[in-house]
């Protein structure tokens, strides 16, 4: 519940804040709800940490795009399940250059990801 006394405040999220996407990197609990945004000629991959690492509420989402010409594999670490929707195998997921994904966890350990340019 809440009482708003002015009309100049926004509610709700208004952006999705940028990630360099440079390297291969793991995602932190700190770009919950950001994009990671690659022009990289160059494969990477983006790993997605496990609850004893990281503790991930359920809800948890982020971005991946890719504009590189370089493919970016989504991987889960060891005990995480990522799922492709529509697909009951969990597997690391390659995004092909100038698609988008988004991650989002369902459960401890649990993710759906879902997009374009998906393999």
């Amino acid at each position: 519940t809440a009482t708003i006394t002015t009309a100049n405040y926004s509610i709700g999220y208004l952006n999705v804040p940028q990630v360099s996407l440079a390297a291969n990197a793991t995602i932190a609990l700190t770009d919950s709800g950001k994009h990671y945004y690659s022009t990289s000629a160059s494969n990477l991959t983006l790993t997605v940490a496990d609850n004893s690492a990281v503790s991930w509420p359920v809800g948890t989402s982020f971005i991946v795009v890719n504009r590189g010409t370089g493919n970016i594999t989504v991987a889960p670490a060891a005990g995480v399940s990522l799922y492709l929707a529509g697909n009951s195998t969990s597997a690391s997921r390659v995004l092909t250059t100038y698609n988008l994904a988004t991650c989002l966890n369902l459960a401890a350990n649990v993710w759906m990801i879902s997009g374009s340019g998906l393999v």
